[in-house]
């Protein structure tokens, strides 16, 4: 470093996640996930960097214990939904799973339906 050179260090504060209500927590455990996660949910706003190195804005997701779950949230209002699948399980009764974000990429909603990933 050149002499008389001011070394200067800017932190930028990161966006709080934003702690989500009991309804939201709610339809998280009706779609499988332990009521103890969903509990700790809260929204986190999503980003994803691609091959070329560029950041691309990826919208909304609920972040419950290590895993992130698809969300719809309205800016303007602040509502806050979770994103699940409705299934017919195989004796007959209708399921609700919550879509996991996750996949190869990272980003790719899966949906685990009789142990299986969709």
């Amino acid at each position: 470093m050149p002499a008389g050179a001011e070394v200067i260090t800017h932190v930028q504060k990161k966006d709080q996640p934003v702690v989500v209500d009991a309804s939201v927590k709610d339809a998280l455990k009706a779609g499988g996930v332990d009521d103890a996660v969903a509990d700790t949910a809260q929204l986190v706003k999503m980003s994803y960097t691609d091959k070329n190195g560029k950041t691309i804005e990826g919208g909304y997701a609920l972040k419950a214990g290590d895993k992130y779950y698809a969300a719809d949230y309205d800016e303007a209002t602040g509502a806050i939904k979770a994103k699940t699948t409705s299934y017919t399980a195989a004796d007959g009764t209708t399921k609700t799973a919550a879509n996991q974000l996750g996949g190869v990429d990272g980003k790719t909603e899966v949906v685990t339906i009789d142990g299986k990933n969709l």
